[in-house]
């Protein structure tokens, strides 16, 4: 607050003096920037404060100093359950002007389902035609095995000694 004085004279040389105090007061809310993008978490991970904080560009006041401590966030996020949640940010300066962001996140199945071989695929010239998902196991961080889809793409003859191309796929 600041002390001033209004003082009006007329025509007549009379003086009217009026003292008062001017407050000036900060009424603008800080800002917070986030990133544009929808975040994705991989299932699983553990959301920490660092976790959510990566996910803001900025904070910013027209008055005070502010820093990324001062800033609250918070979330409904269940990381073991894929899907989508929100993650909520408050800011506040020392006027108590606030600001509230909230930000959608996607919890989602980032690792790739991991292929290994029980046994080399080795086999007997003019044998039966093996059934070649017997001799694989298929592992998913998220997804049961059973539900994994695998596509075998290969083109060989069993009638035929030689070194053959197996691709498998798996998509969970």
């Amino acid at each position: 607050s600041y002390p001033i004085q209004v003082e009006a004279i007329d025509s007549s040389g009379n003086v009217t003096r009026f003292n008062h105090y001017l407050t000036i007061i900060d009424t603008v809310k800080p800002v917070i920037k986030m990133k544009s993008t929808i975040p994705h978490i991989p299932y699983g991970t553990e959301v920490t404060r660092e976790t959510l904080l990566s996910y803001v560009l900025s904070i910013s006041d027209d008055y005070d100093e502010l820093s990324i401590t001062d800033l609250k966030a918070y979330h409904d996020i269940e990381a073991l359950q894929l899907g989508e949640y929100m993650m909520f940010y408050e800011l506040c300066d020392l006027s108590f002007n606030c600001t509230e962001v909230k930000q959608k996140v996607r919890v989602s199945d980032q690792v790739k389902p991991v292929i290994t071989l029980k046994e080399p695929l080795i086999f007997e010239v003019h044998s039966r035609e093996p059934f070649l998902r017997n001799y694989i196991d298929v592992t998913d961080n998220h997804t049961l095995e059973e539900w994994i889809q695998v596509k075998f793409t290969t083109s060989y003859k069993m009638n035929l000694v030689g070194s053959y191309v197996l691709t498998i796929e798996a998509t969970d």
